[in-house]
């Protein structure tokens, strides 16, 4: 079995061998398959270096970055401690009405009784469990979501577990002011989408922040999370993360 600091656990049939032979394929794609960034700016950043092999707009890295990121990762104690934790849904577009049982867009109204709900349950963490569709702008979507997850609760979209969509550099910034007078917890996330890249939006609010004090992580689609433990993302960012913040 492969020596590391593992900080998931999967059951059902895997054994640790299985484990081992999916983190080494990882580590091989990302040495020897490389993500697709299309972003001049971070790509001149990560050309800088070592470790770090780019040629045309993919990215690859070698496997010791990922271990030494595995390594350093460190959990709040809230996480490291807990009996259990739930992490909720996020962003739904459609809710089932309490009332008729039907299927219906879900509303401003929705988004604080699901964010009370999801707090009224010890050990449960989300982001913003629906989007309020009522809504029309996505950028003010994306900010009552913060505003009323954080006035409706403590937990729900203040934990490590926040990854609140931000889809423009304005609402990354208006949100950004908001956590910081507020004093609640800020990040940013990009989405890993087949074939294995990454979207030029996602990256340049990343790299306007920069400068700038935040958590980051990083996504998966639904399909690749139920096929792939994602661990070896995360640790791919934290790699990312170190190097683009110096």
């Amino acid at each position: 079995m492969i020596e590391k600091n593992r900080k998931y656990c999967l059951t059902g049939g895997l054994t640790d061998e299985d484990i081992d032979k999916m983190h080494v394929e990882m580590l091989d794609i990302i040495e020897n398959v490389g993500l697709k960034v299309p972003h001049d700016g971070i790509l001149k950043l990560l050309a800088e270096k070592d470790g770090v092999k780019i040629k045309g707009d993919i990215v690859k890295f070698d496997p010791h970055l990922v271990e030494k990121a595995i390594s350093d990762m460190k959990y709040p104690d809230y996480v490291e401690n807990a009996d259990y934790i739930i992490n909720g849904g996020a962003y739904e577009m459609n809710v089932t009405d309490l009332n008729t049982g039907k299927i219906r867009p879900s509303l401003t109204n929705d988004l604080v009784d699901m964010v009370k709900l999801i707090d009224s349950y010890e050990g449960m963490y989300a982001s913003s469990p629906v989007r309020p569709t009522d809504i029309e702008s996505t950028e003010l979507q994306e900010i009552t979501m913060a505003k009323l997850c954080w006035e409706n609760s403590h937990r729900v979209s203040n934990s490590i577990f926040e990854a609140n969509e931000k889809s423009s550099v304005r609402a990354a910034e208006y949100i950004y002011e908001m956590a910081e007078i507020a004093n609640k917890r800020y990040s940013l996330a990009f989405w890993v989408k087949s074939p294995f890249g990454v979207d030029f939006r996602e990256l340049d609010i990343i790299y306007k922040f920069l400068d700038k004090k935040f958590r980051s992580g990083v996504q998966l689609c639904q399909l690749q999370v139920q096929q792939h433990p994602s661990i070896f993302l995360e640790h791919m960012f934290k790699v990312w993360q170190r190097y683009l913040q110096g």
